[in-house]
């Protein structure tokens, strides 16, 4: 987070707390955080997420895979599973996809 708020702000003078994904990659336990900082959003608390739940396999990213149409479409359905679980309205029904994403379309491929 430092570069881009140092961008935003060049005094550097707002706290900030930086969190990363655990080291379980465990859905659950992500999403009772997300619940939890979820609060803050009626505070003058600002959340910025960084990263993206796509592609995430940096091998694939440099090898040239990316310009092959094969591992496009694969990485076209793991985008529209993520998409599907995050855009889900009912908490509970949201929960339980998330749950199941390594059994999502190319999730080894995808997050290896």
């Amino acid at each position: 987070m430092y570069v881009p708020l140092l961008l935003i702000n060049p005094e550097a003078n707002i706290p900030v707390v930086q969190m990363s994904v655990v080291q379980s990659e465990d859905p659950e336990v992500h999403y009772r955080m997300g619940k939890a900082l979820s609060k803050l959003l009626d505070t003058n608390v600002c959340i910025v997420g960084s990263g993206f739940a796509s592609l995430h396999n940096l091998r694939k990213m440099f090898d040239g895979s990316m310009s092959n149409k094969l591992f496009k479409d694969k990485n076209e359905e793991w985008s529209k599973a993520v998409t599907d679980a995050a855009t889900t309205i009912d908490d509970g029904e949201r929960l339980q996809k998330l749950r199941n994403w390594r059994q999502w379309p190319h999730s080894y491929d995808m997050h290896p």
